[in-house]
């Protein structure tokens, strides 16, 4: 069985992006991750809230808004079937994949 672990932290265009879990997330803002370009930060719901690989898929949501931001793309970013669409995909391909995608080690 294929396990995947979300990164605390990796780089994007040279930037140092954050991921941080927030209980509080679907209370307050009834979403289950953000992100955020001026903090350079995605938050994600903490897990037990929703299942792990919601929370997995989620991350990767996050990460294709960012990737966009980065690019310039904010209308695409700003598209959320597009994103969802987009994102789901990418987290199929990468956790049914062979071997770990992120490894262990400081930025």
């Amino acid at each position: 069985m294929n396990t995947y672990t979300y990164p605390k932290a990796f780089k994007l265009a040279g930037h140092t992006i954050v991921v941080k879990l927030d209980k509080d997330l679907m209370t307050i803002e009834d979403s289950y991750g953000n992100y955020s370009e001026r903090t350079s930060t995605i938050n994600l719901v903490a897990p037990g809230a929703i299942s792990k690989s919601k929370i997995e898929q989620t991350f990767f949501h996050e990460l294709v808004h960012a990737i966009l931001d980065e690019l310039g793309e904010l209308d695409l970013s700003k598209n959320e079937r597009f994103v969802d669409s987009f994102s789901t995909l990418l987290h199929q391909a990468i956790s049914s994949g062979e071997g770990k995608l992120f490894a262990n080690k400081k930025l």
